[in-house]
């Protein structure tokens, strides 16, 4: 798939609109975080709001984590777009349809190579023993 420099930069200031959007968003949300944190400092919780608590700083750090890896697909795809890789399959080397770049800009995969990898990844996860999933029983420690 060929890329004339138009098209190129138009997905360029896609992708570094997205981008700044993510970062002004994951620092509003810091910056949220902390006004909260300093707030309940000195605050004395009972066990439900300390549990309370507990749950949505996990929920705000997942979050985080998962805007902050958009970030690095995104300034990836920047990458592959200056070395002339972007919109190209890293698996088959075919190109990327536009209607999944459209949706999923920083795409490393073609439809099909990303089917044959989730396929993979879930035959991967249903051979994992039964066993594995059971909760552990007392008599399970005495055999270890």
């Amino acid at each position: 798939m060929t890329w004339n420099l138009e098209r190129r930069e138009r997905v360029r200031v896609e992708l570094e609109r997205q981008r700044r959007r993510l970062l002004a968003r994951e620092q509003d949300e810091l910056s949220l975080l902390r006004q909260e944190g300093e707030a309940a400092t000195g605050r004395v919780l009972d066990e439900a709001e300390a549990s309370a608590l507990d749950l949505q700083n996990e929920l705000d750090g997942a979050l985080l984590q998962i805007r902050g890896e958009a970030i690095r697909h995104i300034d990836h795809a920047l990458v592959r777009l200056d070395e002339g890789d972007f919109g190209i399959c890293r698996d088959c080397r075919g190109g990327i349809g536009e209607r999944r770049l459209s949706a999923m800009p920083f795409a490393e995969q073609c439809l099909a190579c990303a089917n044959r990898e989730e396929s993979r990844a879930a035959r991967l996860v249903r051979a994992v023993p039964s066993f594995a999933a059971r909760p552990l029983e007392a008599d399970d420690d005495a055999a270890a």
